[in-house]
């Protein structure tokens, strides 16, 4: 579960990235180093594992200057920029072999927003220039049909209807969605389904309790490495009542979504 959070300065000629990864040992005892590079970007932190421990590693910027970046290509909307996205490779060394590795794809982009008093929403930025969202709701092939080429012409035709953003259905996609909408440029709002089970918090068991804070993790860990998913709904038609809120919330604050 590797991740990069993404600071743009105001003025775009700089940007810092807070690295992270997840590590966890099957073995015996084991102390190696967990690197992670990217072309002008070489980090690595020694690391101990007991047997069965996990561990989150961090690299700061503050701790690592490479991770500010000069000048960065950063990731946009497709009316605002040009959509750029790098690649990281993450590598763990124990005795002079690599014992696991991934990459993470990603954008240089930072989301914000606030609430406006005057024009009663919420106003929404990206890399601190306002944007103006205009989107519309998503469906997946009913039949669950899978075909990329179709795919890329219905994001082509959100684009030639001049919006930004798709709002999806509460349903989670097909992964190639995100990569697409990534590519192209295309924001996506997604979030709790309405109008079924987990938006009856009144009859919730211990087990739907359980279900959903373990779905609302591995869905973040999907979804926030793509730079075009910008917003998260924790409900749908309705909000959900305190106690679900709360456990969102936490689960939401733990994994920096």
């Amino acid at each position: 579960n590797p991740e990069i959070i993404s600071h743009v300065a105001n003025s775009l000629d700089s940007a810092t990235l807070t690295v992270s990864a997840e590590v966890h040992n099957d073995g015996n005892p084991i102390q190696g180093v967990l690197r992670a590079a990217m072309p002008g970007v070489n980090i690595e932190q020694k690391v101990s594992l007991a047997v069965g421990e996990t561990k989150i590693i961090n690299f700061d910027p503050h701790d690592y200057p490479q991770l500010t970046l000069e000048h960065p290509k950063l990731w946009w909307p497709a009316q605002m920029g040009i959509p750029n996205l790098h690649t990281m490779k993450f590598e763990f060394v124990a005795d002079g072999h690599v014992t696991d590795e991934t990459s993470l794809r990603f954008g240089i982009r930072e989301v914000t927003s606030e609430l406006s008093d005057t024009a009663k929403g919420r106003t929404f930025k990206i890399n601190g220039r306002r944007i103006l969202i205009r989107g519309g709701g998503w469906a997946p092939d009913m039949m669950l049909r899978f075909s990329r080429a179709n795919l890329e012409k219905q994001l082509q035709y959100v684009l030639d209807m001049h919006l930004n953003t798709i709002r999806l259905e509460g349903k989670m996609e097909n992964p190639e969605l995100y990569d697409l909408a990534d590519e192209y440029g295309v924001l996506i709002m997604a979030g709790w389904c309405c109008c079924d089970h987990w938006e009856q918090w009144e009859k919730w068991n211990d087990e739907n309790h359980q279900v959903a804070e373990a779905s609302l993790r591995s869905q973040i860990y999907e979804l926030r490495e793509h730079p075009s998913v910008f917003l998260w709904l924790n409900g749908s038609d309705n909000p959900p009542i305190a106690e679900v809120e709360a456990k969102y919330l936490a689960i939401e604050k733990d994994l920096n979504w």
